[in-house]
């Protein structure tokens, strides 16, 4: 009886170290969070990386606060350095901040989309001046297809990931740009003139009702097509000349914040984000990376 007592006065014993141990050690941690400053260096660093192990909903990056919204595959996602890569989880941390994906998923697409903030064109054709009015497609999945028989483009939800013969479909895509021609002193669009579909590498005329088909115009044609692809594709971009307020949360107290940058397109896929760089101006420069 005796020897059991004592085994259990020793298993007693080395628990409470055990306890003690574990409370010194988040002591220590708290004191370390709170009293080393931004000059800790590596030591707070360590501390910060112990006390946001929970974060397991987010991928963690430490140098990179480049983010990407992709406009054919309308998602989210980051360059690490070297590659762009997805965002697997919920969301990423990017130097302390904090990016939930989907929200600003949202927030990037709904400013890109924003037809109402790029302002009308006009252009003039022959004698007569045309407002240009334009509709983004912004519902289509990764790639669908319209009969190049079909007259009417508002149809084109085929939603086929490979048609039956390709050289018979036009692919229409996220991003892709409605035409109307409004002549002068018109007060709506005439259905029976036609529209265009403004592709990144093509125009594309749609006949009016009572006529069948399309043709496609290659973009380094001159006159007329020219200007209205030229017309269409500034109008478009042109929404990246304002900065755009991306929003986050910080990883050491959770408070939300929000930071306004300048975007930047590349190759007509992606519009880059760089959380780094705040804008400075109320507008801004539209540029476009390789």
């Amino acid at each position: 009886m005796g020897e059991i007592n004592k085994q259990f006065g020793k298993k007693g014993i080395g628990v409470e170290m055990l306890v003690g141990v574990i409370i010194a050690i988040a002591v220590i941690l708290l004191i370390g969070r709170f009293v080393i400053n931004s000059e800790g260096g590596v030591i707070k660093d360590f501390v910060d990386n112990l006390l946001d192990f929970g974060e397991e909903n987010a991928t963690v990056m430490s140098d990179s606060e480049i983010i990407l919204y992709s406009i054919p595959e309308d998602k989210l996602v980051y360059y690490d350095g070297v590659d762009l890569r997805d965002i697997e989880k919920e969301g990423i941390i990017l130097n302390g901040k904090k990016i939930d994906r989907e929200k600003v998923r949202k927030e990037m697409a709904d400013f890109y989309y924003d037809e109402l903030n790029r302002g009308s064109r006009v252009i003039k054709l022959g004698e007569n001046d045309y407002s240009l009015l334009y509709s983004i497609i912004r519902n289509a999945k990764l790639r669908t297809y319209l009969s190049k028989k079909s007259t009417n483009i508002d149809a084109y939800l085929y939603d086929l990931i490979s048609p039956p013969e390709k050289d018979d479909f036009l692919s229409i895509s996220r991003g892709d740009v409605k035409v109307y021609l409004i002549k002068d002193g018109d007060k709506f669009p005439k259905i029976d003139s036609g529209l265009f579909l403004v592709k990144s590498d093509k125009i594309v005329y749609f006949f009016p009702e009572g006529f069948s088909g399309q043709v496609e115009i290659p973009i380094n044609s001159e006159g007329s097509f020219k200007k209205i692809y030229d017309g269409t594709i500034e109008w478009k971009e042109s929404i990246i000349r304002k900065p755009i307020s991306i929003s986050y949360s910080l990883v050491k107290d959770n408070k939300e914040e929000s930071v306004k940058v300048c975007l930047t397109n590349s190759r007509g896929l992606y519009l880059v984000a760089d959380l780094s760089k705040q804008a400075t101006e109320t507008e801004c420069p539209i540029g476009e990376e390789g």
